[in-house]
């Protein structure tokens, strides 16, 4: 199928007016209402043909080519305008008498703008080249040099930040109906990209507030420290970073009213320093910054600049209601701890927008914009032993980032980023990656319910395709690169719509990515230059993806995944993907009228060490989930129609079960399997769907496709027992039966009495223990050791995350056991007692157990069942008392062998009645309607037919 962007579409029309219908004022709402900054007071009026009145002037068409201006702009469209020019819109969003143009003009020039309702002007706007226009010779490196733009145009060079943005209060408002123009009035050649109009508000004195009244804005403030501060409407000008006093609260007269502006370009003396419990909001903060370092280099030289907006510890403050823009960063936040950012506009920044940086922890942004910055829009990076955890962004709108990405974690825990709109950048729209040193990824990453919207780029020169290195990039970008693994990150409801580099680009390069899940993944068209939608780079680890689409794209640009082109569960080259219950065929639904598919039996079984089946779960068990679908029809489901099924629990979990694509003849059955499933404690209630994207059209009875089971998983808290089972063998043979822990205090006193599989907090001190049978038939003599190593989430290479016994020499006789706690390694808690402990952090990790595994004991008889993985309880224990079903609610698994392996069921002929029942339910031959497909053996009337289940 060959795809028409939107974008592509409205370059082709030849028309310089509004088609008819068509709403003026740019909605933001396409991409996914309750996406973005959805409490925006402006109203975006784009300068091009579909979306203006009126224009005079030169229409630039879409253009992905980094060097055309219109590369840069939104929907990379624009209207040019010289002497004469204008362009013309209707205010149908309400009266506005504040208008923001984002604009470019040529290198070293200016020129002049106005807006006029009719021949009235209403205010004028003064265009220059101050603060834009940034170029950088950054050669295509492999080796990926640091190297920053600096405030100068060479065509030579890479050039970015081809705009610049004014706003400007008018003497009127534009009333809601009426048409107005902005209106080229002298000078350089204007490019357009859109003009904002918003009604501006101005705040009204606080009650009790000290009203400043000096230029000194800083010594006022800090003469009345600990007090609301009140700075009224007007132009300020700082020569030096105002730090304010702890407790204080600093209020403006609003954006449009209160206007601060930092005219030092000299080191450090811009902005906002640290200030902890107070309140920053309503004004305007700009600066004379028109590049990202003072230095005077482009390599790792000073990195000296004037400074960031905010920057520092600004802990249990409250900042809102700014509009921030031409700093080195808006915002760079370090060792901060709850941070309430919201209704702020950080706007054409050289680095980042927002980076809760170097140990912030359980702070949010909200209700936020971001436009036209040159680093990460919104950011969470560690340092080494600060961790950043517990941040949140929500509901805001990053445009027109034109270096690295609009959102990423950089190591941590407990991060989310939720209801997020991304639009035309540059380069990556979410990265998550491991490119940068600091504290490693601990913990659960979750990015959902985001739409990302013509990002990404292509590989090419620098300067005209690719990032600042001229390598293509994802819109959804997922690299384990190097510094650590990536860790647990879950990517829900994420939307791409036309991606001019890959939509999802998946790869490592010196680490791995482990527990990375895409769910609700969907690419929507992709540009015409775009390499793929779903692209792998020498992946290592493993990924999950389920109910992810792809649509409006070509069949060869799905992906470069090996297994039918369709993205199939496969594991080679040490990378595990697992892919189910996702639509990439492209194609409608298969149209199978008569079909009846059923799901008829339902089975789930405990795969333990030796592999046995269970039906009693305790918290951390493998569970493996078994399903008989049967076609009880006589429509036979042919070769590549794919029949999927799903496990889903009533927590959101989707476990994906094995596809049917080799077709399911008429009255036969198959049996699928799930993926494992680590058992969580309570009360389980979970659907066993087939079909679940409805793929199939023509199922004659629907409400058979859905089976519901319920059982109980007993909680860790009931879970103390020690098992010492072990298979008996010949000779000296360890084995480990089972692994314990307990938990020690900072002074080396163990907390627990016995060692057990009690509950775990995060930065407990786990001590493990290991039972050791020797199963064999001959004694282990004494003096030789019999060491076990401990190794947590398969981190050999950490030494704080191995510990072992290496001490014990006592022999073993055969068929008896010894417990070996661990007394070296990992991390020393000092005291006397001679026990090594493990720091418990987040998640739920695999520990391994490994008798013998110096091979010491070097005539051992079986050296292949010395190790022993369990999975520790969920980190941190959420405590409380587990909800489990009552007995009469329990459901006990199908017995799903006793079917056998022949064939299921056998149509024997038309019913001779036409009375008898006719419809896609089940009936015995006395004429009782089942509730569903029977699962014993007999005589049945369906759909018309008699039916003989075997």
């Amino acid at each position: 199928m060959k795809n028409f962007s939107k974008s592509f579409i409205l370059s082709t029309l030849a028309v310089a007016g509004i088609l008819p219908g068509q709403a003026q004022h740019f909605d933001m709402t396409q991409w996914g209402s309750g996406r973005g900054w959805t409490s925006a007071p402006y109203f975006r009026y784009e300068a091009e043909p579909g979306h203006c009145r009126d224009y005079n002037g030169t229409y630039l068409p879409h253009s992905d080519y980094q060097r055309d201006v219109q590369s840069e702009a939104s929907n990379q469209q624009a209207i040019r305008l010289g002497a004469g020019g204008f362009v013309e819109w209707n205010n149908d969003s309400g009266d506005a008498d504040g208008v923001t143009i984002r604009y470019s003009v040529p290198w070293g020039q200016n020129a002049t703008v106005g807006v006029y309702v009719g021949d009235t002007k209403l205010g004028e706007l003064y265009l220059d080249t101050s603060h834009n226009w940034q170029s950088c010779p950054t050669p295509k490196d492999p080796n990926r040099p640091e190297l920053y733009s600096r405030h100068e145009y060479d065509p030579s060079k890479l050039v970015r930040m081809q705009y610049d943005e004014r706003h400007t209060r008018l003497s009127r408002a534009i009333a809601r109906g009426e048409n107005f123009q902005l209106r080229h009035i002298s000078g350089a050649e204007v490019t357009v990209d859109f003009l904002e109009i918003e009604k501006t508000v101005k705040t009204p004195i606080p009650a009790g507030a000290a009203v400043c009244d000096t230029q000194d804005v800083n010594a006022f403030i800090w003469s009345h420290q600990g007090q609301t501060i009140y700075v009224p409407e007007g132009d300020y000008t700082v020569s030096f970073r105002m730090d304010i006093p702890a407790n204080t609260r600093v209020i403006g007269a609003g954006v449009w009213y209160t206007n601060i502006y930092f005219s030092n370009g000299e080191s450090f003396k811009a902005g906002f320093g640290p200030f902890l419990g107070s309140e920053l909001s309503h004004m305007y903060v700009h600066s004379v910054q028109s590049q990202r370092y003072n230095s005077g280099d482009y390599g790792p030289g000073g990195y000296a600049s004037p400074g960031k907006a905010l920057n520092g510890n600004c802990s249990n403050s409250n900042i809102h209601d700014l509009w921030v823009e031409h700093f080195e960063c808006g915002a760079w936040l370090e060792d901060t701890y709850n941070v309430q950012i919201r209704n702020c506009r950080f706007r054409n920044n050289y680095a980042d927008g927002i980076n809760l940086a170097h140990g912030c922890t359980n702070s949010t942004v909200e209700q936020c914009n971001f436009r036209n910055n040159g680093d990460d829009d919104m950011a969470a990076w560690c340092r080494e032993s600060a961790t950043c955890h517990d941040n949140t962004y929500r509901n805001c709108t990053a445009e027109h980032n034109w270096r690295a990405s609009s959102l990423g974690f950089f190591g941590g825990y407990s991060e989310l980023a939720e209801n997020i709109l991304i639009k035309d950048n540059v380069e990556q729209g979410v990265r998550h990656v491991t490119d940068f040193a600091g504290s490693a990824f601990s913990g659960e990453i979750n990015f959902r319910n985001i739409s990302i919207v013509h990002s990404g780029c292509t590989d090419g020169n620098v300067g005209e395709h690719g990032d600042f290195w001229g390598w293509p990039m994802g819109a959804l970008h997922i690299e384990s690169t190097g510094n650590y693994d990536i860790q647990t990150a879950n990517f829900n409801n994420i939307d791409l719509y036309n991606s001019r580099g890959y939509a999802v680009l998946i790869g490592s390069v010196n680490t791995q990515m482990h527990g990375v899940t895409l769910d609700g993944v969907n690419v929507h068209g992709l540009c015409s230059d775009s390499p793929g939608a779903f692209w792998f780079s020498n992946p290592r680890g493993d990924l999950t993806m389920r109910n992810c689409s792809a649509e409006d794209i070509d069949s060869d640009r799905l992906t470069n995944w090996s297994v039918n082109s369709e993205l199939g569960s496969m594991e080679a080259n040490g990378f595990k993907f697992t892919s189910s219950g996702c639509d990439f065929s492209m194609e409608p639904p298969a149209d199978l009228t008569g079909v009846n598919l059923t799901m008829a039996k339902v089975s789930w079984q405990k795969m333990s060490r030796a592999n046995d089946a269970s039906a009693d779960l305790s918290e951390g068990d493998n569970v493996v989930f078994q399903a008989i679908i049967a076609n009880f029809s006589d429509v036979s489901v042919p070769a590549g129609v794919n029949i999927q099924s799903e496990v889903r629990f009533s927590d959101g979990t989707v476990l994906p079960m094995t596809t049917i694509t080799d077709g399911l003849e008429a009255q036969t059955y198959k049996t699928v399997s799930s993926n494992v499933w680590a058992a969580t404690p309570g009360a389980q209630t979970v659907q066993i769907v087939l079909d679940p994207n409805g793929r199939i059209n023509g199922d004659t009875d629907g409400d058979d496709n859905v089976a519901t089971r319920r059982f109980n998983v007993i909680g860790q808290e009931a879970d103390n027992s020690i098992s010492d089972s072990f298979s008996h063998s010949s000779g000296v043979d360890f084995q480990v039966t089972d692994l314990l822990w307990q938990r020690v205090d900072a002074s080396g006193n163990f907390i627990d009495a016995t060692p057990g599989r009690g509950p775990i907090a995060t930065g407990d001190r786990l001590v493990f223990t290991a039972r050791v049978a020797n199963a064999g038939d001959q004694d282990a003599r004494s003096g030789v050791k019999i060491g076990v190593k401990f190794v947590v989430d398969g981190e050999d290479w950490d030494r704080n995350h191995i510990t072992w016994c290496d001490t014990y020499n006592s022999g073993l006789a055969a068929k008896s056991l010894v417990s070996l706690t661990a007394n070296s390694g990992g991390q020393q808690n000092g005291s006397t007692n001679g026990q090594r402990y493990w720091v418990a952090k987040e998640g739920s990790l695999p520990v391994m157990a490994w008798v013998n595994d110096g091979n010491d004991y070097a005539d051992e008889s079986d050296k292949n069942n010395n190790q022993f993985t369990v999975s520790l309880p969920s980190i941190p224990y959420s405590g409380g008392v587990f909800t489990y079903h009552p007995d009469s609610m329990v459901d006990l698994p199908d017995d799903i062998s006793s079917l056998g392996n022949s064939g299921l069921i056998t149509a024997v002929s038309e019913l001779p009645d036409s009375s008898a029942p006719r419809d896609a339910a089940w009936h015995t031959m006395t004429g009782i309607r089942l509730p569903s497909a029977p699962t014993q053996p007999g005589l049945y009337l369906h759909a018309g037919k008699t039916i003989i289940i075997r």
